[in-house]
């Protein structure tokens, strides 16, 4: 199977080559828990890899009717696309030798649902109507790397042109007020306090000692402010109530006068 998508990706266009790949992930296969169907597994995992791929060679020629007509072949397995990202993030993190393998599967799987967010806006709604989607955001959000000797690490990565992968993903989905609430509505059910601690602790990292503040995390910064500004537009008491609770006006206030230093 991997030899023939890969033949195949170097012989059609983008959509013919998403289509090759999306019959790969088949939802009836995704396992339980680990799984021992390796051949189903690899097959899924090469899909996936092989769509990411050709959403990146789109993404840097930007063609709207080639965005819109790969969208259209994406949505109608919307569940088995977020299926298998939540299986294989679920199968990397319990597998993972430490903090930094689950970082890097948190960091490449948010960096596909991204590709796949930018497609077009009727992506992020069909997502969010899987099981799975939502779950994942939630996971790539909250996790970090407990056994740091500071506080709890929350993961990210500057080191990309466009920004940070994982609030860029979080950012896609509040751009708008239905998808904002329905991530709400889900985290309020979930772990509200986890899901507020997790934006705090990322203004706490940030200070003019961070490097000497470079552009890169002073885009972060920026970004994270204007998450925070989005995610401040909901009616959410309990928002706000955990918010307070986790001195944010503080943490938020600091992080403004160091960016403004920074300029």
């Amino acid at each position: 199977m991997k030899e023939a998508l890969n033949a195949g990706a170097r012989k059609v266009n983008a959509l013919e080559t998403v289509r090759l790949a999306l019959p790969g992930l088949n939802a009836c296969s995704i396992p339980d828990g680990l799984g021992d169907d390796q051949e189903v597994i690899t097959t899924a995992l090469t899909s996936l890899t092989l769509v990411s791929h050709v959403l990146l060679g789109v993404a840097q020629r930007p063609n709207n009717r080639q965005k819109a007509e790969i969208a259209n072949a994406i949505i109608p397995l919307s569940g088995q696309i977020c299926g298998w990202i939540r299986w294989n993030l679920t199968n990397a993190i319990q597998a993972s030798f430490g903090a930094e393998e689950i970082r890097e599967a948190c960091i490449n799987y948010t960096k596909a649902l991204l590709l796949l967010a930018d497609l077009h806006p009727s992506i992020v709604d069909s997502f969010l109507l899987t099981e799975d989607f939502l779950d994942i955001v939630f996971t790539v959000w909250t996790m970090a790397d407990i056994e740091s000797n500071d506080d709890p690490l929350f993961f990210m990565d500057c080191a990309g042109r466009g920004g940070d992968p994982i609030l860029g993903l979080l950012r896609k989905i509040i751009a708008h007020p239905e998808p904002r609430d329905a991530l709400l509505a889900y985290v309020e059910d979930r772990n509200i306090e986890l899901f507020v601690v997790a934006t705090v602790h990322r203004a706490l990292r940030q200070n003019p000692a961070y490097n000497g503040f470079p552009p890169a995390v002073n885009l972060y910064a920026r970004d994270l402010i204007n998450f925070l500004a989005q995610m401040l537009e909901s009616p959410s008491p309990r928002l706000r109530a955990r918010l307070v609770k986790a001195n944010y006006l503080t943490e938020f206030g600091l992080l403004l006068n160091d960016t403004s230093l920074a300029l």
